[in-house]
């Protein structure tokens, strides 16, 4: 039986033990260890003094900011001024425009006699005694005592009209206007005009003669004695 051969040993020296730390002296150590206690023992002298000048600040500074404060003491605020008008000078105010309105629809204004047709040749008042007549186209228009012209007044319980010749009267209703047109329109005609309670001022009708001319006679007052009446005459230049 064969004996193995022993494992072949590494050549050269061992290796060396790895030196150990060094040991700190007590020189270094308790220098160490006594400026941490130190810090640590000075930590309350710096806390007390900064608690103190924190305080100091506070009583000095601090009170009157926290008094002063809005939130602290809220005061209404002062009213602010109100401008005043200068001394000699009164003040003005200004008033603003009524708003606009709506202006009242106007009625139509009635028609008058001098609208449309010719101009006018007369106008003129005039009173005539029961009995007498006038002829239409005079200027001035002055009663007489003929039957032969162109209107003729009488009396009888009343006033009433005659038409002369040659000439037709029109008695006008009440819707109906004393223009020149409503005149020469209206054919009603007749030669005699009644007496009767229609015969008081604002009675009116129409006279046109043969001649051309065409005349509005209105009613404008009545003789309490009935001795007269007085007539409104408006005669257009037509023919005459």
């Amino acid at each position: 039986m064969t004996t193995p051969a022993p494992p072949p040993q590494p050549s050269g020296p061992p290796p060396s033990t790895p030196p150990a730390p060094p040991t700190p002296t007590r020189d270094d150590t308790g220098t160490a260890r006594e400026r941490s206690v130190g810090r640590f023992q000075n930590a309350p002298a710096w806390i007390s003094a900064f608690t103190g000048l924190g305080g100091l600040l506070l009583g000095f500074l601090g009170l009157p900011v926290f008094l002063n404060s809005p939130t602290a003491n809220p005061r209404a605020l002062p009213p602010s001024p109100v401008a005043s008008a200068p001394t000699g000078h009164p003040a003005t105010t200004t008033t603003a425009p009524p708003p606009a309105s709506t202006p009242p629809a106007s009625r139509p204004p009635a028609p008058s006699p001098w609208s449309g047709g010719p101009p006018v040749f007369t106008s003129t008042s005039v009173d005539v005694p029961s009995d007498y007549s006038i002829t239409l186209t005079d200027r001035p228009v002055r009663p007489r005592e003929r039957s032969s012209l162109d209107l003729k007044v009488a009396r009888n319980e009343g006033f009433e009209f005659y038409a002369g010749e040659r000439v037709e009267l029109v008695v006008l209703e009440k819707g109906e206007t004393g223009a020149y047109d409503t005149c020469r329109t209206v054919t009603r005609f007749t030669g005699h005009i009644p007496s009767g309670p229609a015969i008081r001022p604002g009675f009116r009708f129409c006279a046109l003669t043969e001649r051309g001319a065409t005349a509005l006679v209105e009613v404008e007052a009545v003789d309490p004695d009935e001795q007269f009446i007085r007539l409104r005459l408006t005669v257009w230049e037509d023919d005459v």
